[in-house]
């Protein structure tokens, strides 16, 4: 294979990783290249944002798309094909990325959740005239 082959993979395979970013004139200058004749118009797939809890969503579709394709002890079922398998791989894949792209968010609402637990075991040994004028003083900030 030649290096320009190689790239131009490397290329085709960037875009298909990032298809969901493309703008309206990349998706255009795409269909032009390929002979895409259609009259209609190409539009982007817009996507909401992410949230960190969206992880147990993909969570759980990696989990239902693993159970159709490979067994409890890891070893493939007698029916799953080459692209059930590149399925799985790549729901995987999407997980481990979207993971790893929001480990900071994740890290945060971890720490904020372990901060707002310690505040309330300490609030909860005050006595009640003090964990009024804690809970007044939390309000004025919201």
């Amino acid at each position: 294979m030649s290096i320009i082959t190689e790239r131009l993979d490397g290329y085709i395979t960037s875009i298909a990783e990032h298809k969901d970013v493309l703008t309206v004139n990349q998706l255009n200058t795409l269909k032009e290249l390929v002979g895409y004749e259609e009259d209609q118009e190409i539009t982007p797939v817009v996507f909401e944002k992410f949230e960190v809890g969206k992880l147990d969503i993909l969570f759980a579709m990696v989990q239902t798309i693993q159970l159709k394709v490979i067994t409890s002890s890891g070893d493939l079922l007698e029916n799953s094909t080459a692209r059930d398998v590149s399925s799985l791989v790549g729901a995987i894949t999407a997980l481990l990325r979207a993971f790893v792209s929001h480990q900071k968010t994740i890290d945060q609402a971890q720490a904020e959740g372990d901060l707002k637990a310690a505040c309330i075991a300490a609030i909860e040994v005050l006595d009640s005239a003090a964990q009024q004028r804690f809970y007044e003083t939390l309000e004025s900030f919201a």
